[in-house]
């Protein structure tokens, strides 16, 4: 084997040492780090759409705890500024469903802190005559809504 590696001789120009230079060294950290500030750009395109997927979610969860709240109340009525759902269940508790900041705030009992729905523009909520319609609209500017029919007796407004 000793053989072998004599024979191979590496063969260089005459006075150059082998090593990287500096300016090699900083072309290659220079092509590093432009790489490395285009990933973040790729993966904010990847989340982009299911931020809107999200919100449809998020809206539907919403709107179905506001419906099991309402099935077990016994009386409901909302604000007189349209933006703000009070509901008494069947043990008594007071629960309110308002817009704080840019959030959808749940009390029981006038406290608590449970924020239900994050993001939110605007909260509408408004009796009709067979039920509630409730309007969502997120920073985004995506709107939903949705109808609760009379599950339990009218309270009239607050």
């Amino acid at each position: 084997m000793d053989a072998c590696m004599s024979r191979v001789k590496l063969h260089t120009p005459q006075g150059r040492q082998e090593g990287v230079t500096l300016v090699e060294m900083l072309v290659t950290m220079s092509i590093f780090l432009i790489i490395t500030s285009l990933i973040p750009l790729f993966f904010n395109s990847l989340t982009a759409i299911p931020k809107q997927a999200d919100a449809r979610e998020n809206a539907a969860l919403f709107f179905q705890e506001i419906h099991v709240d309402l099935r077990f109340s016994v009386e409901h009525s909302t604000s007189s500024t349209q933006n703000e759902l009070f509901i008494e269940d069947k043990r008594g508790r007071q629960i309110s469903f308002h817009l704080f900041k840019d959030r959808i705030r749940r009390q029981v009992g006038g406290a608590g802190q449970e924020m239900v729905l994050l993001g939110v523009q605007s909260f509408q909520v408004r009796e009709v005559s067979d039920g509630i319609d409730m309007t969502v609209t997120f920073e985004t500017g995506e709107t939903f809504s949705r109808r609760f029919r009379h599950v339990a007796s009218k309270g009239g407004s607050q």
